[in-house]
């Protein structure tokens, strides 16, 4: 089935321009389960913050998702992409100690780190879910 549109021609696929849906097909939607454990050997204080960022942090990559846990341990972190960001293809997962209590972005004395595999490659499918993505912080000197 073939329907014109102005100039353009929808066929067997969806298409949208702006937030306007043509066909009645909404953009694609990703949605991502992330599990692991944080581990601090120097941990005396403070909640433990873990991002998810669509670049590496220190190149200005975007928060796309937060947790905050209490102590050091196991974490789960759920995001959805869409619109654009559904075609993010890898993400970072970094973790630090907000061992102030001030909160997001970490103090340059803050102890952090990031996943050892990061960055994480991103499939096709439309959830993914990963598990054992462990991070181990350091305390800065």
């Amino acid at each position: 089935m073939e329907r014109r549109i102005g100039i353009f021609t929808a066929a067997a696929f969806c298409y949208f321009a702006s937030t306007v849906f043509i066909n009645g097909c909404a953009p694609q939607e990703k949605r991502i389960t992330i599990m692991g454990t944080i581990s601090f050997d120097g941990y005396s204080q403070g909640d433990i913050y873990v991002a998810v960022f669509d670049d590496k942090p220190a190149l200005g990559g975007n928060v796309l998702e937060r947790t905050k846990i209490a102590q050091p341990g196991y974490y789960e972190l759920k995001l959805t992409l869409s619109g654009q960001k559904s075609g993010i293809k890898r993400i970072y997962v970094t973790s630090f100690n907000d061992a102030a209590g001030n909160g997001p972005p970490p103090d340059s004395d803050d102890p952090l780190g990031g996943y050892a595999g990061n960055p994480i490659q991103l499939g096709p499918a439309s959830y993914e879910l990963f598990s054992n993505i462990d991070v181990f912080l350091g305390k800065k000197e």
